[in-house]
């Protein structure tokens, strides 16, 4: 009752294989106030495999400026789901800046509550015209625990100054979320404004419940953007993020290594070693 157009969907179907597939969906009529598409839509489905799938979408209608939400892979509410080794593209003209941000092209979307989920070694690619993630996950119908290893992500988006004006490799509003060895590429569109949301890492959105963050070794890149990893500064939020090699580019004075990390790094996050 979620997403009623989907490329494949499967509910309530544990222990469920999808691998080795070529799948390949393209939007091409607008209807409703929230023209939404899914590639593949996974729900309630425990101890899931999607392995070594070429996934792509496309919207050949929307044009610049139209709101439009895509989702490649698309879960809600699977616990120990393992998305690796995927090759995923997600492109469109549409999306919109405006002061909070229309639209979406998310590579991988989670809704909790979910536990045991692993992405790695996954090929991300979205691109559009407004808010733009590689990954995205959030707690907002409970808790969540992830491992994101391994994966190449490529992000083009347009950021504003609003948290959901949001570009970024990947947006984790999780209870528990590990993220090591990743080359994350973000690229905001919008051109470069202090303050405006674009990011490689981020938990920028907030969401209910403490929020754990262990993010080391991945290699990250952000052009027009502040800071290549972004954590909300308050005492729900707890973790690391050592290790990283980090550049947010600015109009001048580039940010590296740990000043990369927002500002007055968050309070209760040990921010070490990057550079």
């Amino acid at each position: 009752s979620i997403d009623l157009v989907a490329g494949v969907a499967v509910e309530s179907s544990s222990n469920f294989n999808f691998t080795g597939n070529k799948l390949n969906a393209t939007g091409n009529l607008r209807a409703g106030y929230y023209p939404t598409l899914d590639a593949l839509l996974i729900v309630k489905s425990d101890n899931v495999n999607v392995i070594g799938n070429q996934i792509y979408e496309q919207d050949s209608v929307s044009k610049k400026d139209d709101t439009n939400y895509l989702y490649a892979v698309d879960i809600y509410r699977c616990n120990n789901i393992k998305i690796c080794s995927n090759k995923i593209e997600l492109n469109s003209n549409g999306g919109k800046l405006t002061v909070n941000g229309t639209g979406a092209a998310y590579g991988i979307q989670l809704t909790g509550p979910h536990t045991g989920v692993v992405i790695c070694n996954n090929n991300i690619t979205t691109a559009n015209n407004g808010p733009n993630l590689g990954i995205y996950s959030q707690n907002t119908q409970g808790a969540t625990n992830l491992t994101i290893y391994g994966n190449r992500i490529n992000v083009t988006g347009k950021a504003g100054n609003n948290p959901w004006a949001l570009v970024s490799g990947m947006e984790l509003q999780d209870t528990y979320a590990t993220v090591y060895g990743n080359i994350i590429r973000v690229n905001n569109t919008a051109g470069y404004h202090a303050g405006y949301c674009a990011y490689g890492i981020s938990y920028s959105q907030s969401t209910p419940l403490n929020h754990y963050y262990n993010i080391h070794d991945n290699n990250v890149t952000v052009y027009n953007g502040d800071y290549a990893v972004f954590l909300i500064d308050n005492d729900f939020v707890t973790g690391k993020v050592i290790n990283n090699t980090l550049i947010a580019y600015k109009d001048s004075g580039n940010n590296t290594g740990d000043n990369a990390v927002n500002p007055l790094n968050p309070i209760n996050v040990d921010v070490l070693n990057n550079h």
